[in-house]
């Protein structure tokens, strides 16, 4: 239990500059649980990049308030410290801090992790290396708290660091947390916790399997050899609000309300409508309910929102103003477009400039979609369109490239006075998707690429071009397909900062820039999504077939 005395002894041991920036996101923030910790499950719950971006994750955000409402629970939240702070800490020796008590996660009896990104890998070690708790959960004895993760990255691929946590969630954890708090107790050492829980569905216990195989194999009796993905079976009727609002947040004017989960559309890139399925669309009638006690700006969040049946009486409701995510191009997004109000930028996502290769992905929009969708945009005032389009695709040639920039130019002179932003992102193949055997281009190519379309399009002025990293896909590339082996670059890449050293390393580029063989073992293929393996790789023929009949 944490005391008075600690609280006070961590409190005054941080400097006094990182205690009033953690004070001044506070204050602004509307709906922060305070509560007495004696007698309770004390959960830190991590997020490991920096407040703002945590801040902007509902699932963060959503675990949050599921924990908050036990009563048996205190749930308190930590981020990754800025640069000046990351380095003070270093310097002094202190811990990373929560933000509601000030005490250090290494007081509480569970840290949990909420994982969405692979590029974030290397700070989950920079945020425990800072807390002195060994990395490794072999190296952490009953003293340290049981490490717990969960989260999209979770369920795509635990292994390239499976073999910190001691449980990690596999699937959507609304209604698994529940049931893992009511079987844990912090009576049990660690080893009766993961004996205790091993049977609820969704849970993945690494220490139960072989770490010397690239597919875990089970060495526990009552450890399932495949583990099977959970969702949110109640999510149509059930709306879990976020509890912090806040200003210091991408989507901080915002009421987010999550209309939907999953996809229908099958994009063979796409993780989203592999791992969310069943796909699931919320209740008019509660969406409506929600929305009136919003009373503000809501920010609707969802796949495909036009795919969502009542989507346009939901919009056309008065005195709520929508922002809303991407939207797909076609005649339903037209008519959402008509009635929004007082909107200036929308998103629209081609993926690919030409017929043929949007066919290979089965994005399935066609130029005249897209160009109608733009038109719409423009006419009812939308002041900046933001494109996104995806290069180093399956079977993609110069002609593509090509067509990236001749789509461009012809959205463009739809417009007298509005703007493009458009913005270029290297493919990266990600598990439980088509295109999980393919490999990602060479960076150098890829840099001819951006480069090759910058040139031909730089000279527009209403036309800004952003670009991921090269380098930084190259990483996501490695950690989203890696095996365990794979931990020691987190590590490294966390302690020095140096990606060149694995983009450097031979083993790993020969392996992430050559097309893989479906009988080759893969580091997730103990995780049942509901999709098998072999319709997976029939649809990555379809997308090689598509090609050669188009």
């Amino acid at each position: 239990m944490i005391t008075l005395n600690q609280s006070l002894i961590a409190i005054l041991s941080i400097p006094k500059k990182i205690l009033n920036k953690i004070d001044y996101y506070l204050k602004d923030e509307v709906g922060t649980v305070f509560k007495d910790h004696g007698g309770k499950k004390r959960i830190a719950l991590i997020y490991p990049n920096v407040y703002s971006i945590g801040m902007s994750n509902l699932g963060f955000q959503t675990i949050y308030s599921i924990l908050n409402s036990r009563d048996d629970v205190v749930c308190e939240r930590a981020f990754l410290p800025d640069k000046y702070d990351l380095e003070e800490l270093k310097r002094t020796g202190l811990p990373v801090i929560t933000y509601e008590s000030k005490c250090s996660i290494s007081n509480f009896d569970i840290i949990a992790l909420s994982i969405s990104f692979e590029n974030d890998y290397p700070n989950i070690i920079k945020i425990l290396s800072l807390s002195n708790i060994p990395v490794y959960s072999v190296n952490r004895n009953d003293s340290f708290p049981l490490l717990i993760a969960g989260g999209v990255c979770c369920f795509s691929n635990p292994a390239p660091f499976e073999d910190i946590f001691d449980v990690i969630f596999i699937g959507e954890s609304e209604e698994t947390i529940n049931l893992f708090l009511d079987l844990y107790t912090k009576r049990f050492q660690k080893d009766d916790i993961k004996r205790e829980i091993v049977s609820i569905e969704g849970i993945y216990i690494p220490s139960f399997y072989k770490t010397d195989t690239i597919v875990p194999k089970s060495i526990y009796p009552q450890a399932p050899v495949f583990i099977k993905k959970t969702y949110f079976k109640n999510f149509n009727q059930i709306i879990i609000n976020p509890t912090i609002k806040t200003k210091n947040s991408e989507f901080g004017h915002l009421c987010l309300l999550e209309v939907m989960r999953g996809c229908h559309w099958r994009c063979r890139f796409c993780l989203v409508s592999s791992i969310y399925n069943p796909v699931r669309i919320r209740e008019k009638d509660i969406m409506n309910q929600e929305i009136d006690k919003a009373q503000s700006k809501v920010g609707l969040i969802a796949p495909s929102l036009s795919d969502v049946p009542y989507i346009n009486e939901l919009i056309s409701k008065d005195n709520v103003n929508f922002s809303i995510t991407s939207l797909r191009s076609n005649q339903k997004s037209n008519s959402l477009i008509s009635l929004l109000k007082d909107k200036k930028s929308l998103s629209i996502a081609p993926e690919a400039g030409s017929e043929k290769l949007r066919r290979v992905i089965n994005k399935k929009i066609n130029e005249d979609d897209i160009l109608s969708t733009a038109s719409t945009a423009f006419q009812k005032g939308i002041e900046i369109l933001r494109l996104y389009f995806m290069i180093g695709l399956p079977q993609e040639r110069l002609e593509d490239i090509e067509s990236i920039i001749s789509l461009t130019k012809k959205i463009l002179s739809l417009s007298k006075s509005s703007r493009i932003v458009l913005t270029l992102t290297p493919f990266v193949p990600k598990p439980f998707t088509a295109f999980q055997w393919h490999k990602f281009e060479d960076i150098k190519v890829l840099k001819e690429k951006i480069n090759f379309i910058k040139k031909n399009l730089n000279l527009l002025s209403k036309i800004t071009i952003n670009n991921e990293s090269v380098r930084h896909s190259f990483i996501q590339a490695v950690f989203a397909r890696g095996d365990r082996k794979v931990l020691k670059n987190i590590i490294d890449l966390s302690q020095t900062g140096d990606m060149n050293k694995i983009i450097r390393d031979k083993s790993l580029s020969d392996k992430i820039t050559t097309c893989w063989q479906y009988d080759e073992p893969l580091p997730w293929d103990f995780i049942d999504i509901g999709i098998s393996k072999a319709q997976l790789w029939k649809e990555y023929q379809s997308a090689i077939n598509d090609f050669q009949s188009y």
